[in-house]
């Protein structure tokens, strides 16, 4: 059966919010080859978001067109990595890449909804309705990825968050700066507050890490005098008025003889023996 009205206008909604989290999410992506394992991640999500609605799209006959247009979240990340791969091989794509990101991507997400809504004119199923849904996903976008090219900044906040990275030194310095908007101002205060307490951290952690490092380095050097201290025998020597030690290279390899050797004890036993057998020999003769 065809696909009904209903759900293919919930369908057109969804595939325009798809293609918007798209571009914001590509405009977070750190150049490559960095962002080489991010743009992966999302790629794979932006392919399996039509393969997901294949069946269904073949089940209820869904226009070919409308199934095309799944597919453009992925385009807009293939667009990106091709301008990526220009710029890491020649150097040359840096400003592309930077056209294309450029308010969240917005050239991108722009046209992507744009044909959703020429896609929209031509069944002309609920065409009111449908562009009426996709014009308030499109003009709130837009104006939210202008005023953060120029004033917040929020896709290098969630790049921080995602990938851990910070897309532009410039912007962050741009964003700590002070505003004339007091609403504005308010906000930067809170950046400001937060980029305090993270250098403060940072400081603290690399502070114990010296300490730390000192300590046992200090330890160590202790360890190996007392070490080369325990290693060097002494002995006394007399000399002049008094004894003196004196350091010995190596220990000696035998130990003295001392007292009566084994030799004399047993020339003693047998001279004793040999005056016991000649007494009683004397007594037998008598």
């Amino acid at each position: 059966m065809p696909l009904k009205h209903a759900l293919e206008t919930k369908l057109v909604v969804c595939l325009a919010l798809a293609i918007a989290l798209a571009g914001f999410l590509t405009s977070t992506l750190p150049s490559l080859p960095e962002g080489m394992v991010p743009w992966g991640i999302l790629f794979a999500i932006s392919i399996a978001y039509p393969i997901l609605l294949s069946s269904l799209f073949r089940r209820d006959r869904a226009d070919y067109a409308f199934r095309f247009l799944h597919w453009f979240p992925a385009a807009i990340l293939l667009v990106w990595l091709a301008f990526e791969l220009l710029n890491f091989s020649t150097g040359f794509g840096s400003g592309f890449a930077s056209i294309w990101t450029w308010a969240w991507s917005l050239g991108g997400v722009l046209i992507g909804i744009v044909l959703t809504m020429v896609f929209c004119l031509h069944v002309i199923r609920r065409r009111g309705e449908r562009i009426a849904a996709l014009a308030i996903i499109l003009v709130p976008y837009a104006a939210l990825g202008v005023m953060s090219e120029e004033y917040f900044q929020a896709d290098n906040a969630v790049a921080s968050l995602l990938w851990r990275t910070n897309q532009s030194s410039s912007s962050s310095t741009v964003a700590l700066d002070t505003s004339e908007d007091p609403a504005e101002e308010a906000w930067r205060a809170s950046l400001r507050a937060m980029h305090r307490k993270d250098a403060g951290i940072s400081s603290s952690s690399s502070a114990s890490a010296e300490s730390s490092a000192a300590a046992s380095s200090t330890g160590s050097v202790e360890q190996n005098v007392d070490q080369e201290k325990d290693e060097i025998p002494t002995t006394l020597e007399p000399g002049g008025t008094g004894a003196h030690l004196r350091a010995v290279s190596s220990a000696p390899t035998t130990l003295p003889n001392s007292g009566f050797g084994f030799g004399v004890i047993a020339l003693g036993f047998i001279g004793a023996y040999g005056g016991t057998l000649h007494q009683r020999a004397r007594r037998r003769l008598k």
